[in-house]
């Protein structure tokens, strides 16, 4: 996790300090700034402009930590803001460490777990605000977060933490086995007037649909595929086989594929790692796959997108499905989800 702490004391250099010592033993990659005027006095890097510097933070952090006013703090982030969904954690401290406070991006941001543990650094009280945390009860978007989870509506996840929060019971309906002890907010299998639905199809529920990010996509295709083919091929395959676009967490093919402009453009489309197997490594595989003497020929293997999905440790869902030019497979990363 990328932290950024910035400070505007002598006092608050010293708690920054102590902050990044204890969080760099939990492999926090952790950079601490203060005010140019203190820099040379602390060692600490000079922050320059506060506003500039935030906007610089914002798009490279997870978390951003401010020992000073609440104010200050509020101010130096407006211009900056966005959604919850893609706003870093924002974390304001008092240059004395007595108080945490989770200022922005509790839940989906990790500002109020990192809070906690901020706290315990400084021997402070963590102030959490969001009203499941005061309550004590389950926390969707907290859930789909550390369970990997994309969440489909927003306005719709406000709905269910408002109908924990009148004591309603909430359905839970997954395609995938769960551990841990399930919140006494959630009844599973059993349908309430409002549920979650973990899975894939949003035509299965009326409720909040939550999608795990674990499918792979095998891809295969003649060298020099224009991008937008590609890209169009597996708009439909994804369509056609009712899979979400977001659900993709990896995209593989064989090593002569490794510079192909057309898969990486997807790649890079849907910000996911394109990994690539050698010849031997995908003939190596066990599985039953689709069979092609043409393909074997030019490519050494005789199908490369069942063959790499299975080399991604993937079970396959969808076997080749040929486009021109275009091959596609698709398959699963097994998943378990965690209740704490």
């Amino acid at each position: 996790m990328k932290l950024s702490i910035i400070c505007f004391t002598e006092a608050g250099a010293q708690l920054a300090k102590k902050i990044a010592h204890g969080l760099n033993i939990d492999d926090w990659d952790t950079e601490c700034f203060i005010t140019d005027k203190y820099a040379d006095i602390t060692g600490m890097k000079p922050s320059g402009d506060l506003k500039a510097w935030c906007g610089r933070q914002w798009k490279n952090s997870d978390c951003i930590l401010f020992i000073g006013a609440a104010g200050i703090a509020v101010r130096a982030i407006a211009p900056y803001v966005a959604d919850k969904t893609c706003d870093p954690a924002v974390i304001v401290a008092g240059q004395d460490g007595k108080f945490v406070i989770s200022l922005l991006s509790g839940h989906i941001g990790g500002a109020n777990e990192f809070t906690r543990e901020i706290a315990e650094i400084t021997g402070g009280q963590a102030v959490i605000t969001t009203a499941t945390d005061i309550a004590g009860k389950f926390a969707v978007d907290v859930f789909a977060k550390k369970n990997g989870l994309l969440i489909s509506s927003m306005p719709m996840a406000k709905e269910v933490s408002a109908a924990v929060l009148r004591g309603e019971k909430i359905g839970l309906f997954s395609e995938f086995p769960y551990a841990g002890e399930v919140p006494a907010e959630l009844t599973p299998n059993v349908r309430q007037k409002t549920d979650i639905y973990v899975g894939y199809n949003s035509a299965e529920t009326d409720g909040l649909l939550l999608t795990p990010v674990n499918l792979i996509l095998g891809v295969g295709c003649k060298r020099g595929t224009e991008p937008e083919k590609i890209r169009d091929a597996f708009c439909d395959f994804m369509e056609k086989n009712g899979y979400p676009q977001k659900a993709v967490s990896l995209i593989c093919s064989a090593d002569i594929k490794k510079n192909e402009a057309g898969i990486l453009a997807l790649a890079d489309e849907l910000n996911t790692e394109f990994r690539t197997f050698s010849t031997e490594e995908l003939n190596a595989v066990q599985g039953s796959v689709s069979s092609s003497e043409f393909v074997k020929s030019v490519t050494g293997t005789d199908c490369v997108c069942e063959r790499a999905v299975l080399c991604c440790g993937g079970e396959l869902l969808i076997k080749k499905t040929v486009y021109p030019g275009i091959t596609f497979a698709l398959g699963m990363t097994e998943r378990v989800l965690y209740f704490e």
